[in-house]
């Protein structure tokens, strides 16, 4: 096991022996062993430990193994502490996504302080999982490639071991280590398909991790390519600073596909971005948007661009505004006397009680802490609390505004007007907010 590792960090460059290497470890078996390898290895090596406050007491028993692991391998330790049920309900992210985004956060802080490398334990079955969880979802050939072996500072060496070899190691040299109990729920998906699927795949091929371990490192290789392709494209585009002009013919017809979902992951876009702008690949004028760029498809060149309209961007509605620009949407204004036979509406539109608002009405991004009552509901919601029952994906969050008048939040704009600002049937007069 000592051999391969080692072998396998030399051959993939991961870390030298000038390196020093943030070892994160959870106190699970995958981590000590990891950081029993690399200590093995001569490898300067810091542990470092991330208190999560999920499970109780339990997180505490963790985090005294992982000091004493430390002590026992002569090594600096780190570790820190985070309320992560809160953060995530204030977020409106999942708990786990929190918990891996403050980790980096936190493991990134360390390695200014002098770490070279971030080594975590991911391992050859977390790799098989990734790739099943990501066909199940539907993803590009870099979602099937599974886990990188390395990204930036973050390195994984024993991406290429089974959990089997790892089991088999801290036995052989009696290591202790701390027993996860939420591992064994399959109510988490990647837990379902560890404990589930796999073992019903291993059904059809008995050898399933050896396979896929040949599979994955053509996956990987692939995807390097498609990659290598890609930063060659963007070397040699043409444009001012912050501009980017690449041209159609440097994208050949065969894999345009993944040359171009590639390309286009990069500035923000998803799957159906990309699917309509290889549907209007001629198609001159057309304008595609993600959270962060803009598009333009020309004769011969695909323009990307930074918004220019930055996340602070804040505008005044006044009584004679008639519309606000919103890169490729614009927000049409209209005050009416007439009220409308029917109050329902597409989401894109809101009718709101004239009497109610207080002018100059406040267009701008929505905000951690933004309370609104959605129309329906007796009581205030907050919106990101909302978001994540109406199933807004992430990356759609960003670009959401609010309309607010007087401090209040009158419409999530494009999704649900605030009820106390609805029209009634003794309303005189509406304002009529279509995006468009």
């Amino acid at each position: 096991m000592l051999h391969k590792c080692k072998d396998f960090i030399t051959y993939n460059q991961l870390i030298t022996p000038a390196d020093s290497t943030l070892v994160a470890v959870s106190g699970g078996v995958d981590s000590v062993v990891l950081a029993h390898l690399l200590h093995s290895l001569g490898f300067d090596i810091v542990l470092a430990h991330c208190n999560f406050k999920l499970r109780a007491q339990e997180s505490d028993q963790d985090q005294r193994f992982v000091a004493q692991l430390a002590k026992t391998l002569k090594v600096p330790f780190h570790t820190t502490s985070f309320e992560t049920k809160t953060i995530a309900q204030q977020d409106g992210q999942s708990i786990q996504l929190t918990a891996r985004k403050l980790r980096y956060q936190w493991f990134e802080q360390l390695v200014q302080k002098g770490c070279t490398k971030i080594a975590t334990a991911h391992h050859l079955n977390d790799d098989l999982e990734t790739t099943l969880y990501n066909l199940t979802k539907g993803s590009g050939i870099r979602g099937i490639a599974g886990i990188p072996l390395k990204n930036k500072q973050v390195v994984r060496p024993l991406l290429s071991t089974s959990r089997d070899e790892i089991l088999a190691y801290a036995k052989s040299n009696n290591l202790e280590w701390r027993e996860d109990k939420t591992n064994a729920s399959t109510k988490y998906t990647r837990n379902f398909i560890r404990h589930e699927v796999v073992p019903k795949l291993k059904e059809v091929n008995k050898s399933l991790e050896k396979s896929f371990r040949n599979t994955s490192s053509r996956l990987k290789s692939a995807n390097d390519l498609v990659a290598y392709h890609v930063d060659n494209l963007l070397d040699n585009q043409v444009g001012e600073e912050g501009n980017l002009e690449v041209s159609k013919r440097a994208i050949p017809e065969k894999g345009r596909l993944a040359l171009v979902f590639e390309l286009m992951r990069r500035f923000g876009f998803g799957i159906t971005e990309v699917n309509n702008v290889l549907l209007q690949w001629d198609k001159v004028g057309t304008v595609f948007l993600s959270t962060s760029h803009v598009l333009n498809i020309d004769r011969s060149s695909l323009f990307i661009k930074e918004h220019q309209i930055q996340p602070d961007a804040v505008f005044e509605i006044t009584e004679d505004t008639t519309e606000i620009v919103l890169l490729h949407q614009k927000l049409v204004v209209q005050k009416s006397s007439k009220v409308p036979p029917s109050l329902k509406v597409a989401k894109n539109i809101a009718l709101l009680d004239w009497s109610k608002l207080v002018f100059p009405l406040i267009l701008r991004r929505w905000a951690r802490g933004d309370v609104f009552q959605p129309l329906g509901m007796k009581g205030k919601k907050k919106l990101s609390d909302f978001m994540i029952d109406q199933k807004i994906p992430l990356n759609l969050k960003s670009e959401l505004w609010v309309l607010e008048s007087g401090n209040e939040v009158v419409w999530l704009v494009g999704q649900r007007v605030d009820d106390r600002f609805k029209v009634e049937t003794q309303t005189d007069t509406i304002l009529r907010l279509e995006l468009i």
